[in-house]
């Protein structure tokens, strides 16, 4: 009676973990990096991404499929510098695709962007359409099917410099970023 007992709780449990749980958020905290002997200071800390994921009927087989066409991101601190109107800030959502062992093998397979001159700290997420690049260009598909994505790369760009100014004079830029006395014309 025991044996059957036990089968029964592994049958149960079984169950219970075949039915799944889709739990997208992804909470994601930045480390900042060195370059030299400087430090490259990272415009937030902390990002929760989740995905707006929708139902969508392939046309020649009427069969509906999951797909993300979205990422929606939260930040933990304002970004960008509402007074800075060009460059603009930039919040980047990459999927990425995965090889036959579900190991992601950092191919772009769909990806959006949306620009501001600032992402200020509303505790609302911020939604980027796939396919789409509000800066003025398009990135290709809208959407892609769940089983597709392997990994997500999140890219946030202030329109700020990471010391806090520019070191180069109006109209100049950086020719080595690792050089604050390389300035040349833009």
């Amino acid at each position: 009676m025991q044996p059957i007992l036990m089968l029964a709780i592994v049958g149960v449990a079984a169950v219970a973990l075949g039915t799944g749980f889709l739990n997208n958020n992804i909470e994601l905290w930045i480390q900042e990096f060195g370059v030299g002997s400087g430090n490259i200071e990272t415009p937030v800390d902390h990002i929760t991404i989740d995905f707006r994921i929708v139902q969508q009927e392939i046309a020649t087989t009427g069969i509906f499929e999951n797909v993300i066409d979205a990422c929606l991101f939260t930040l933990d601190s304002d970004v960008g510098d509402s007074a800075v109107a060009n460059p603009q800030t930039e919040l980047t959502c990459k999927l990425t695709g995965h090889d036959e062992n579900w190991v992601s093998d950092g191919l772009i397979i769909a990806e959006g962007t949306i620009c501001a001159n600032s992402f200020p700290t509303s505790g609302n997420p911020y939604v980027i359409p796939m396919g789409i690049n509000d800066c003025g260009t398009n990135l290709g598909p809208t959407s892609v099917d769940v089983r597709a994505v392997g990994d997500v790369i999140a890219v946030v760009q202030a329109n700020t410099y990471s010391a806090g100014e520019h070191p180069c004079p109006p109209g100049q830029i950086l020719e080595f970023p690792n050089d604050p006395e390389s300035c040349i014309e833009a």
